[in-house]
């Protein structure tokens, strides 16, 4: 499964033409999911109950991280919309206002000195991302001034702090469930034949990270909700933890990425009960 997920990633990657890309898309997800399906059964049968939890996560995020990097170098598949981000962090990082000007303003004309500018899309139109998302976008510009690379950069690294979040909130979800389980490295004292995470917990990661989807509609093209990402893991984590003022944190920086995280609002709610949602809502406030 891992061969088919880092051999398909390999050759979408040299992919030239359009129609090619799509062909190769359909056909690859098809073998990656019955790959990923292959993994799950196997898994909750055999790997599950005999390979201790640090190899077994370790692999999933190795696997997961090397896909990514294959499909690094190509930028042809890439949507437009990640040139506004490196436009809009440009603009911020030389003192100007994204909101006030669109990128074709003649205030801006001497800031399009890069090719990447020709490329944005609906140039007479101001931004309407948010303003984290904004500073996010200038950290990335500043990492590689007149190239995407520094964003990429920041996707990467956000969806492997998700990850690291999910594995450890389904860690201690286990825990709850059977003491002495879970999915990250045995503490002190603890034997090899300890309670192994139910392989659901494994299912809910590979499919995480190991999602073809994943990579078509978030890291490929390049698209800002997985900068919000990880913001969404930890208020899950604050979620389970229930500590309102840090679920409010975290829900309310990832609104401040994508807008789309504010219909967790009433699942924090009736979770958290009156008094934590208060302190929830100070916070996002």
């Amino acid at each position: 499964a891992c061969a088919v997920l880092l051999g398909w990633a390999a050759w979408l990657g040299r992919m030239q033409s359009s129609y090619a890309y799509w062909t190769w898309m359909a056909i690859g997800m098809g073998l990656v999911l019955g790959a990923i399906a292959a993994v799950v059964w196997y898994g909750r049968t055999r790997v599950c109950d005999h390979m201790r939890p640090r190899p077994l996560l370790l692999v999933i995020l190795f696997v997961g991280i090397a896909v990514r990097l294959l499909l690094w170098p190509t930028d042809r598949y890439i949507s437009d919309d990640i040139y506004r981000y490196h436009c809009d962090g440009k603009v911020l990082c030389h003192g100007t206002n994204p909101y006030r000007h669109p990128p074709n303003a003649p205030h801006l004309k001497g800031l399009r000195i890069h090719p990447i500018d020709q490329r944005i899309n609906h140039p007479h139109i101001r931004t309407v991302y948010p303003p984290l998302a904004q500073a996010l976008f200038a950290i990335g510009y500043l990492l590689s001034p007149g190239r995407v690379t520094g964003l990429r950069s920041l996707f990467l690294l956000s969806e492997i702090a998700c990850w690291l979040l999910l594995a450890l909130l389904l860690q201690r979800r286990v825990r709850d469930r059977e003491p002495g389980a879970g999915l990250l490295a045995f503490g002190p004292g603890q034997k090899s034949s300890a309670p192994k995470a139910p392989w659901a917990s494994w299912l809910v990661l590979v499919l995480a990270i190991w999602s073809p989807l994943c990579l078509i509609d978030g890291y490929l093209p390049g698209h800002l909700d997985l900068l919000a990402l990880p913001w969404l893991a930890l208020f899950l984590l604050a979620l389970h933890d229930k500590r309102g003022w840090l679920a409010g944190l975290a829900l309310a920086a990832a609104c401040l990425i994508k807008p789309l995280g504010v219909i967790f609002v009433p699942a924090a709610a009736r979770h958290l009960g009156v008094r934590r949602t208060i302190a929830a809502a100070g916070v996002f406030t």
